[in-house]
Parts: C-alpha cells; sequence; structure tokens
C-alpha cells in the first residue's frame, strides 16, 4: 500500500465521549433494564495501528520493602534540546530499510518452503508444527502478514492471503485448548490489521468474526473475565489445570482493542460488553497502590497473592491502559486516569538506581504472607525484557496524556508538558538507556531476565564490567545456562526505540536500532533460512534454540522497518481510533459520521444557539454541546432559590466522566450589558458554595434558618458564576473515580466551559468576562486565565468569537509560595497590621528559620543569595523545585511548618483573620461556625433537588475535599511559579487585580505584595516606583493601593481572608470600581 494510500487511511472519529465509559456497558448480560443506554452502529472506515494491537508478548535476596519508591525520576532533559519542529517528517535510512526487508525474506522464505501453514517454525530442523495435535490455526502467518503489507512484499502477502481465504487450508474448528490472550492479539488482531491495510478485504472481516465468536467463550465466567485457554471447536473456555479461575491480569487485560475494534466493524454489541467488562473488573479490584498483582480471580474479580511486576503476566495490563486512551482519540477518560494513576504507582514505587553507573531500572514485589496474617511485599531486583516496552510507553503518554497542548512539539519542549509529563517523560528515556545497557553484553543481545545488583547482597559489583546488571546462573559456568540468559528474537527493547525516534527526530535511537540488528544478524541468523534464538547471550559461541518466534517477524522487525522508514508511514499522532455517538431521549443511539481531524474549520451552520437562558427549564436539564468542543457537555436548568428578583441557573460541565457542578446568577442592573465574573474558591479542594452562601453571593446562609437577600452581592452590577472545581469538590463528582491533581489539567475543563457558554448564550458574547477567585485562587485564576487566553486563538482560527477576557481578580491569594511562607513572620512577629501575635521567644526561633534580609523599603523579605538564603525558602526550591525530591520536599515542608506555620496554629488565632480567636475546630468550621450552616442548608433534600444536585452523590455537603487536598498536595502544585502567568497576561493586556484583607494570615499582604513588586514584566518599574496611597469609600479609608498599567494591589483595613464576608461594603465598591475600569 502506498504512503498516501496510508495517510488517506488514518481518519479518526471525533464524537460525545460521555458515552464511551465502561460503566453503561459491563452488566448487559444480567437481564435488566439500562434506560435505553444502546450500543453505536460503528462506522466502518477507521484506521488501525498493529503496534496499538499487539501486546509486548509476553532464591530471591531478603529485603524488605516498606513506604514509597526508593528512587525518583531523573529531571527533564529535552531530546535534543533545540529542536522545536512539530510532528517532523524523517526521511527513511533507504540501506538500513532495506537491510531490515531483506532479513524478513530471510525469515520468511524459509518459513513458506519448510513449513507453510504450520503455527511454529524450527528453522535448524527445518520443520513446522502445530500449537495442538488436532491442527493449524494459521497462527504464524496470519500473525506476519501486515509486516508483509507495510514493507510491499505484494507476492508474499498474496500467497499467504490466498491460503487464509482457502476453507481447506484454515479452519478453526479445531478440537484443542488454545491461549486466549495468544490467539487473540496474533491471530484475531492479525485478521484486523490486515483488514485494514488491506482497504478492507472482506476475506480477514469474515475469518475474524468465525474466530471471535470462538473466543467469546472464554468469557463466559462467573465475573466475565475470560478463562487463560478456549477449545474453538467446544467453544468453551478452560481453566488452569491446578486452579481453574485464576487469570493472568495481563492476559485478561489486553485482549480490549481487538474486540472493541470488531464490533466497530460489525455493529456486534457483544464484543464490546464482554472486552469493556473486564476492565470494569480490574477496576473495582485496584490495589491501594494502583498496581496489579499477576494474577485475579475469575470467579469473584479479586487479586490474587501474587507478585506485582511490569514484566511477564503484567506487562501489558499497563501498556494496553495508555492505548486504550489513544484507541478512542483520548475519550474515554476512565483509560487515561487508570494509566495515570498506574504510572504515578510505577514512579513512587518500583523504580531503583543502579549501584555502579547508575542505571534506572524496575524492580518486582514478592508477597509474604507474615504469622499473624498480615502481608509484607519483599523487593525483588529483576527486571524482564519484556518491560522495555516501558520507556516509549512512559514517552508516549507524556506527550498524549500529560501534556498543556494537543500538538506537542517534536520533541516536546518543557512548558508543553506537564511537571509529571516530565518526570514520565525523563524516566523513559532513563529506562530505554537501562535496556540498551543490557544489550551490552558479549553478544550484544540481552538477556530474557536481567537482575540487578544491590546494596549488601553479597555479589560481587564488577564481575559482569561494571554494569549494573547481571545473569543468574552465570557462576556456575560447568551447568547449562539459565532460561534468563537467552534471547528470544524479542521485540519490546526497539518498539521503545520506534518510538522514541519518532517523538524526538533523535539519531541515537536509529543508532541503538541498527545495532540491535546487526547483533541479531551475527548470533541468530540462520544460513540455510530463518533465524533462531540463543542460550546465553553472554556467550558469544552460544548454541541455538530451534524456534524463530512468530513475534519477531511480526513485531521485531515491524518495528526496526518503522524505525527507519519515513515518518508518514504509521505517523504516531495519526493513527488512533474513535467512535462519535448521539444523544438521544432514551440513551444514546447510532454514531454520527466520521471526520478527518483537522479537515477544516467549525462550520456554524451545523450549529444553533440557544441564545436566552430564560427559555431553560426548572424541572429538568438542558443539555447543551458544541462541534468545536466534542469531549465538553453543559447540564443547565433554571433554578428560582437564593434571589427571586434575578435569574439563576445550576448545573454540570460534563468533561468526560468528570462533572463539575456551577450555580450562575444574572446580573440585578443589566444582564445583557453587564460583565461576567466567573469566582472560584480555592483550597485546593474548597467548594464555591462558600463564596456564594457566605461572601458574595445574592443570598448568604447565616444561620439555621437558611438563606437571607444580600444587599451586597457582586452581581449588583454583573453576571456570576460559582463553581465546584476541580472534580469531586462540592456537588462535583466522577463517574469513575477520576480525579485531577494539577491546576493545569483543571484549566482544560474551566476553559472549555467558557467557550461553550458564550457560543450558547450570545445574550452574553463579547461581554467583558473577568475570572475572579481566592486563596488558592491566587494559583487557579492566573493559570484558567491563560487557557481561556490560549484557547482564543482556536476560536478565532474556527472562525467563532473570541472570549472577552479582560482581568483577573484574585483576592487573598496564594501566588507565589515562597515569599508567602517567609511572610509569616512579618504577619505573626511584627506590627505590620496588628501588635505581634506570639511571644519573643517563638518569634526569635522563627526568625531564625526564615532569616529574611531587609533591603527594600518597599516590601519584606528580598533575598540576597549571596550572603544568607533563607533556611526554608532553600530547603524548599531544593527538594521540591530544583530535583523535585518528593521526600527531601516532605522533609523540607516539615521543617518550614515546624518552625513557621505551626508556632501560629498553637496561639489558637484564627489564621484566616489575625484580630480574632479562631471559633470551633479549624477542621470543622475553618473558624467560621457560618460554614456548618451552609453544610446543612446544603444537605436539605428539597434544596438538592432544586438545585439539581446529581442523584448519584448520596454524602453529606463537604465545604473542602481533603481528597483533592491531597492529591494537589502530592503533586507539589502549589510550588509552580503562577506569577509567571500574571506576567504573561499583563503583557497581552489582561489586567490583574489583586486585594488582600490586611488581618489575613495564611494568604498575608506582605507576602502578595512582595511578589507584585518583585513581578518581572514591562510595567515593573513604573509600578514598584509608585507608593501605596490610601483609597476611601464614603469618606473612610478603606486600605491601600498601588497602581500602574494593568496592574492594582490593594489591601482593605479591616478584612482578613475573605475580604466579601468581612467587609462587604467596600468590597463590593472595590469590585464595581474595578468593573468600570475607573482608579480606586
Amino acid at each position: 500500500m502506498s504512503d498516501t494510500n496510508l495517510r488517506k487511511r488514518a481518519a479518526t472519529l471525533t464524537g460525545d465521549e460521555d458515552q464511551l465509559q465502561y460503566a453503561d456497558r459491563t452488566s448487559r448480560d444480567d437481564g435488566q433494564d439500562h434506560g435505553g443506554v444502546k450500543q453505536p452502529k460503528l462506522g466502518r472506515s477507521s484506521p488501525v495501528v498493529r503496534w496499538l494491537l499487539v501486546a509486548a508478548t509476553a532464591a530471591c535476596v531478603g529485603f524488605w520493602f516498606f513506604g514509597p519508591g526508593l528512587y525518583g525520576p531523573p529531571p527533564w532533559q529535552p531530546i535534543p534540546a533545540n529542536d522545536s519542529r512539530i510532528q517532523a517528517n524523517y526521511t527513511a535510512d533507504e540501506p538500513k530499510r532495506d537491510a531490515i526487508v531483506a532479513a524478513f525474506r530471510h525469515a520468511w522464505e524459509a518459513y513458506e518452503r519448510d513449513a507453510m501453514g504450520s503455527d511454529e517454525y524450527h528453522p535448524i530442523a527445518r520443520k513446522g508444527t502445530n500449537l495442538t495435535s488436532s491442527g493449524g490455526i494459521g497462527y504464524f502467518i496470519i500473525d506476519t502478514l501486515d509486516t508483509m503489507q507495510l514493507m510491499g512484499l505484494t507476492e508474499y502477502y498474496t500467497r499467504a492471503r490466498d491460503w487464509i481465504a482457502s476453507p481447506i487450508s484454515l479452519s478453526f474448528e479445531q478440537d484443542g485448548k488454545f491461549n486466549t490472550f495468544e490467539t487473540t492479539i496474533r491471530v484475531l488482531g492479525g485478521l484486523l490489521s490486515a483488514y485494514h491495510l488491506s482497504d478492507e478485504d472482506p476475506v480477514f472481516l469474515e475469518r475474524a468474526v468465525d474466530l471471535a465468536d470462538r473466543l467469546l467463550a472464554a468469557f463466559e465466567t462467573p465475573t466475565g473475565l475470560p478463562l487463560p485457554m478456549v477449545n474453538l471447536k467446544q467453544r468453551k473456555g478452560v481453566g488452569e489445570e491446578y486452579n481453574q479461575w485464576m487469570v493472568s491480569t495481563a492476559e485478561a487485560a489486553t485482549l480490549q482493542l481487538e474486540f472493541r475494534y470488531l464490533s466497530y466493524l460489525t455493529d456486534n454489541e457483544e464484543y464490546w460488553y464482554k472486552a469493556e467488562k473486564v476492565m470494569k473488573v480490574v477496576k473495582d479490584a485496584k490495589t491501594e497502590m494502583n498496581l496489579a498483582p499477576i494474577y485475579i480471580g475469575a470467579q469473584n474479580g479479586q487479586f490474587m497473592m501474587s507478585d506485582i511486576r511490569l514484566g511477564s503476566r503484567g506487562d501489558s495490563y499497563y501498556e494496553y491502559l495508555l492505548k486504550q486512551y489513544l484507541q478512542t482519540d483520548r475519550t474515554e477518560d476512565v483509560y487515561r486516569q487508570m494509566y495515570q494513576e498506574s504510572m504515578d504507582a510505577v514512579r513512587t514505587t518500583l523504580v531503583r538506581k543502579g549501584v555502579n553507573k547508575g542505571n534506572i531500572y524496575t524492580f518486582e514485589l514478592i508477597p509474604d504472607r507474615q504469622a499473624d496474617g498480615g502481608m509484607n511485599w519483599r523487593l525483588y531486583p529483576k527486571q524482564d525484557h519484556l518491560v522495555c516496552f516501558l520507556g516509549g510507553s512512559l514517552m508516549l503518554g507524556a506527550v498524549r496524556s500529560r501534556a498543556f497542548v494537543d500538538k506537542v512539539s517534536v520533541p516536546p519542549r518543557a512548558e508543553e508538558l506537564s511537571d509529571v509529563g516530565k518526570s514520565e517523560w525523563a524516566l523513559g528515556y532513563e529506562l530505554i538507556e537501562t535496556c540498551m545497557d543490557t544489550y551490552d553484553s558479549p553478544t550484544g543481545l540481552s538477556p530474557e531476565i536481567a537482575h540487578f545488583y544491590i546494596e549488601d547482597d553479597g555479589r560481587n559489583w564488577t564481575e559482569n564490567a561494571g554494569h549494573d546488571w547481571y545473569v543468574k546462573g552465570m557462576e556456575y559456568p560447568e551447568y547449562p545456562p539459565s532460561y534468563d540468559a537467552r534471547y528470544i528474537l524479542r521485540p519490546e527493547t526497539v518498539e521503545s526505540l520506534f518510538i522514541a525516534f519518532r517523538l524526538t527526530g533523535d539519531q541515537r535511537y536509529r543508532d541503538y536500532g541498527w545495532k540491535i540488528f546487526q547483533a541479531i544478524e551475527r548470533n541468530c541468523k540462520v544460513e540455510s533460512g530463518g533465524y533462531a534464538s540463543i542460550l546465553n547471550v553472554m556467550d558469544k559461541e552460544s548454541a541455538k534454540e530451534d524456534k524463530m518466534e512468530t513475534f519477531f517477524l511480526s513485531e521485531t522487525l515491524k518495528y526496526l522497518y518503522l524505525l527507519f522508514s519515513d515518518s508518514s508511514v504509521l505517523p504516531l499522532h495519526a493513527c488512533v481510533l474513535t467512535w462519535a455517538w448521539v444523544a438521544t431521549d432514551d440513551g444514546y443511539a447510532s454514531p454520527s459520521q466520521a471526520v478527518m481531524t483537522g479537515a477544516g474549520d467549525y462550520d456554524s451552520g451545523l450549529f444553533t444557539p440557544l441564545e436566552d437562558l430564560h427559555i431553560l427549564s426548572e424541572t429538568q436539564f438542558t443539555t447543551l454541546k458544541h462541534p468545536a468542543f466534542p469531549r465538553h457537555g453543559v447540564r443547565i436548568k433554571k433554578t428560582k432559590f437564593c434571589d427571586g428578583n434575578v435569574n439563576s441557573y445550576t448545573g454540570y460541565i460534563d468533561v468526560e466522566a468528570r462533572h463539575l457542578f456551577f450555580y450562575f446568577f444574572e446580573s440585578r442592573n443589566d444582564p445583557a450589558k453587564d460583565d461576567v465574573i466567573l469566582w472560584t474558591n480555592g483550597g485546593p479542594g474548597a467548594s464555591s458554595a462558600l463564596g456564594l452562601f457566605m461572601e458574595l453571593g445574592p443570598c448568604r446562609v447565616l444561620d439555621e434558618d437558611g438563606p437571607k437577600y444580600h444587599p451586597e452581592s457582586w452581581n449588583s452590577r454583573a453576571n456570576i458564576f460559582f463553581i465546584d472545581q476541580p472534580v469531586s469538590v462540592g456537588f462535583s463528582y466522577a463517574d469513575h473515580g477520576e480525579h485531577v491533581s494539577t491546576t493545569e489539567e483543571a484549566a482544560k475543563d474551566i476553559a472549555a466551559f467558557v467557550h461553550v457558554f458564550f457560543e450558547h448564550f450570545t445574550k452574553f458574547k463579547g461581554n467583558p468576562f473577568h475570572l475572579a477567585g481566592e486563596s488558592y485562587g491566587g494559583r487557579y485564576i492566573p493559570v484558567f486565565a491563560a487557557y481561556v487566553y490560549e484557547q482564543n486563538k482556536e476560536l478565532e482560527e474556527a472562525g467563532l468569537t473570541p472570549i472577552n477576557l479582560t482581568s483577573v481578580m484574585i483576592g487573598n491569594g496564594l501566588t507565589d509560595f515562597y515569599t508567602m511562607a517567609t511572610s509569616y513572620y512579618d504577619m505573626a512577629c511584627t506590627p505590620v497590621t496588628a501588635p505581634p501575635v506570639l511571644d519573643i521567644t517563638t518569634c526569635v526561633r522563627m526568625k531564625q528559620a526564615v532569616a529574611f534580609i531587609l533591603l527594600d523599603s518597599h516590601y519584606f523579605g528580598t533575598y540576597n543569595w549571596r550572603t544568607q538564603v533563607p533556611r526554608c525558602k532553600k530547603a524548599l526550591k531544593e527538594s521540591c523545585v530544583d530535583i523535585f525530591d518528593e521526600f527531601s520536599c516532605q522533609a523540607a515542608l516539615a521543617f518550614c511548618d515546624a518552625e513557621i506555620a505551626i508556632p501560629f496554629t498553637l496561639s489558637g488565632k484564627n489564621p484566616y483573620d489575625i484580630s480574632v480567636d479562631c471559633e470551633g475546630e479549624i477542621t470543622e468550621t475553618f473558624c467560621y461556625p457560618i460554614t456548618k450552616h451552609i453544610s446543612a442548608y446544603l444537605d436539605h433534600p428539597e434544596v438538592r433537588k432544586q438545585i439539581g444536585v446529581d442523584h448519584s452523590i448520596k454524602s453529606n455537603f463537604s465545604s473542602v475535599s481533603w481528597e483533592v487536598n491531597t492529591a494537589f498536595t502530592l503533586s507539589m502544585d502549589e510550588f509552580r511559579p503562577t506569577y509567571l502567568y500574571v506576567a504573561a497576561l499583563l503583557e497581552r493586556g489582561v489586567k490583574a487585580l489583586i486585594y488582600v484583607g490586611a488581618n489575613d494570615w495564611i494568604c498575608n499582604h506582605v507576602g502578595n505584595e512582595q511578589w507584585t513588586l518583585n513581578l518581572e514584566w514591562s510595567g515593573q518599574q513604573n509600578f514598584s516606583s509608585q507608593p501605596l496611597r490610601d483609597w476611601y469609600v464614603d469618606g473612610k479609608r478603606a486600605g491601600r493601593t498601588r497602581r500602574s498599567g494593568g496592574l492594582t494591589f490593594a489591601t482593605i483595613d479591616g478584612a482578613g481572608h475573605m475580604v466579601p464576608y468581612d467587609k462587604p461594603v467596600e468590597s463590593l465598591q472595590l469590585v464595581n470600581r474595578w468593573l468600570e475600569g475607573v482608579d480606586l
């Protein structure tokens, strides 16, 4: 097939993702009514990439493992650093590519000569064998077919295709036990790949359907987990002899791509349901570590006491989480979540650094049952060659699931990836280097299993030329080599090299691949035809094992061919598969038509805006979608509550399986002309119901009597949103436990919602739009605004109206953690706002910890890095930012808390208002008992029904989600330099109001003023040269302010952390003047 035709076939289908979640598909065989949810009528035109369809086929040292990981991933290193191309088109290395094709010819011609039709080939004996005595199933031919197609070997392909088409030569009516996993990925997957690459030759689809219908018998278990073997003739699943219900986790969770694609091609929903139900069972059985033991019980769906590893029986489970996410164009968010949770666990739990060369490798965990019934996990420093898929997979996952942009540069720039993405990219890079190091053997080939030296293991670390690894059994040369020493023509390393080269363009990966190929030619080539495994990679004269694995042709040579081919051959960015669904009143019906990704701009003629909120129902949600944002939707209803004088609405932002709750109130003045404000509280994890019902909303819930009209509400002259974000905060929820753990992740959802809203409700289109928040909103708001601003470019390119992003408004925000941390001393120990609240001894100790130098009369805490570095900030910077080491960072945080934060909390003062004591337990009331009244109000069933809280939410309302708070804390989100976003926004004409209650300790005015003065932007000099001056409300001083250009800083006298609550009149005047564009 020509490259042009391949590119033509690399179309994707895009559409409504909510219906792609497996929760609606995994119980269709239980005889129950499922609310009209229907399997889609799947279309016929779609690409399949074989590397997405095939899996990486597949006396312990007495160290005990406790706690999280032993070695953090290395720092970000772009590869190469100066290349900024997007989806670069690399030319073919034709001589090397042709050498790979010649190797394939050498192997295939021998097989065709000696064993045509046999399942396996033995090149030394020059004969074939079958998997069972009942006869073959085309295992070797079908698994190899798509490599022929890619290489353009038409003569081989034609003969193989005719063999498959003939009922005399190929029949699946074989009365024997066949491995469910291997048969699926090699035979069913091979047929589907050939079907795609042949422009849909019906022979391959007919054969695939016949085989799949037989394989379905394996899924007939109490849980739906497939048994490891299946009798194709009897159509009966067969369990292991020693344990009928024991199932390999990797094998059960590596069948989904084939069955889902077949469902798509045939409109047969059963294939989809059977495969997806497996993933539901595996997900529900997840362990606390988010790592999967290698065995799971088909009778109860629970993991069995077994090893945790990324090698045999574990490998492809992790590999396919990412591939399932990519298969449907990243619309099934549950797989992103499962993949990211698993990789987070791998990074923090299974990664170790070698003792000689410092190679990064993954180890295994072995369960040990204790006498008291408990269980410990023992570290086993062993890495299978199978694990070498992980390097390329992590790099691919970094750019496809951890990026801030859809089109990542090649290679990616640091700013395009999240911090976790950078860590995973760097870890992937290092793991590839480690895998290549295992090829540094006398034969130039890698062992099947590499063991790694660890401290105090009693071994001579230099026995293998100073490597970090060794081959078990080599110390006994008088005995035959162990199984570990073999090289069986495996593909995992070259798969990673192929992916890494496509993502970076780095020549080193082609050099590595060529080195491996040359070693194969030297050691494994059989002169009479074919290639064979070798028994000992540590012996240049190693004997051969008389077997040529099918994956040598179907994977190893294929990846080598792709590595040296033009990048247009199976481009990584285009080879994905997705389905589009259409919502109906009864559920979900047939998919929408296929469209080419990037085929053209959005056609406004396809979309009719709702225009006016007034027509919305008060009893049920109206669901809004927009073609420009296919992954997002909005459910919204009219809701008469809080203030009967204005129109109010509630609903959900639906982002795949995540659902964010919001309130929206129109302006009391002129809704069609007034500005629009989006408000979020901080936390992270705090519900914006606090902002609504306690601070600036149209009503307040001050006691058990419920809401009361609030005359100083910010909707006096503005339309305003209150959003519970991120997911799992307030009334927001996720279908499958998904969550976000960084502000950048949350920003994508907010930006899309904003654009969808304004496109639907043209009444507000073009009105000035402001993003506002307090506390951790100092981190949220600048990032959210940046995403809205950047997404405007896409809207303009699509012919849509951009959002009139006018300003950000941050109240008592945490925008720069480092300046804030050192300002705590000033607030507690100096009369900067009120008399010192801590005793002299405590303040002296705190002073020693902070050790700041006062160098500028404008603000406290300018640091002289050449003379005296603040201990707290130095520790945080070195451990949390520079190297991002979790253990060291936690230690730094503990030091800073002990020396700076804890002394204040022990004082009994309200950290949100140092002028008063804390009322109640801070973990229950946040020092404000009113919060308990708000929770009680929102727990009333009639209130929840009125505002449309989803029926799946059964728990009591909580002002703060500590789960979300912990997730953000673990991701170190607060340490990002958010002030850089503020500077970038100012340079683009987006104004910034930084206002602070003078009595706040936790996010105080000293730290906030300091970072605004330090902020590097074109107006810095003018801004910092302005003196603070008083501003007034009704003739009385309200606070102090500094303003220049688009940046305004203001304090509010007598107010604490929640300015609108403490000073409602002054805060409303502040906001109205800001919206009007007048000086305070």
